[in-house]
């Protein structure tokens, strides 16, 4: 797991302090991956998974004004990419990161609505001197906002801001943050389902068979924890469907 620091219009010396509390998360090699542009800075403690040589965060646009942190992982980035290609947006890596960037300057607050997968992101736009914060629809990747005398900071743990503020604001699931304050962006809908019963065992399995493809596309091997139960026993056997390096614990 990644994890993501920042600082917005304040003391961007503490950043690296921030980012030795949690020194766990992410790599040795890329540890505090960062950006600092007077009273903005962003750094990743980052876990290379996705394109992992050219995935150094903070990712940044053809013009150098948009900048985007992440914790997490983009299942339907290949399908945006695509898109945002046909939209005339040039791309330098494969990383799924990069949609993020991309994504906010074709769509901006609209942009987590659009994302499929587990995320947690900062984008910094130098331009309109303006930033998005978003964390995912279910609440699955961490992320914590402060702000103090002018300051704000956002956080993959509570334990990088307690040394500058006295109050820590939880992200909740399917928010984004702007400038202008919180938002809910997605809330889980509530409907009567009338499918027949083997209806509706044929979505689930459909269903089930697309959540699992999504989330293996890796070249790095797999790990399952198998409990033995029908649950993880399904994951693991529709994941060897998709993914050839899995083991299971």
């Amino acid at each position: 797991m990644c994890g993501i620091g920042a600082i917005i219009n304040g003391n961007t010396g503490k950043l690296e302090a921030m980012m030795d509390k949690i020194e766990k998360r992410g790599e040795p090699s890329s540890f505090n991956e960062n950006i600092n542009l007077d009273d903005i800075a962003l750094s990743c403690n980052r876990l290379r998974i996705v394109d992992e040589k050219n995935g150094t965060q903070p990712l940044v646009n053809e013009n150098n004004s948009v900048f985007a942190i992440f914790n997490g992982e983009i299942y339907n980035y290949k399908a945006l990419k695509q898109d945002l290609i046909l939209k005339g947006h040039i791309f330098k890596t494969n990383t799924d990161t990069e949609i993020i960037v991309h994504g906010y300057e074709e769509w901006g607050q609209d942009l987590p609505k659009i994302l499929e997968g587990q995320f947690a992101f900062v984008v910094y736009d130098k331009n309109n001197n303006d930033f998005l914060a978003a964390r995912d629809y279910f609440g699955i990747k961490p992320l914590y906002k402060a702000e103090k005398d002018g300051t704000i900071y956002f956080a993959s743990e509570i334990k990088q801001l307690v040394d500058y503020v006295d109050k820590i604001t939880t992200i909740l699931p399917g928010e984004l943050v702007v400038r202008k304050g919180t938002k809910r962006y997605y809330s889980l809908p509530i409907y009567k389902n009338m499918d027949t019963v083997d209806k509706a065992i044929q979505n689930i399995r459909n269903l089930f068979d697309k959540a699992v493809k999504k989330r293996v596309q890796t070249n790095l091997p797999i790990a399952v924890l198998l409990s033995g139960g029908i649950d993880s026993t399904a994951v693991l056997i529709t994941a060897l469907k998709y993914h050839n390096n899995i083991t299971a614990f």
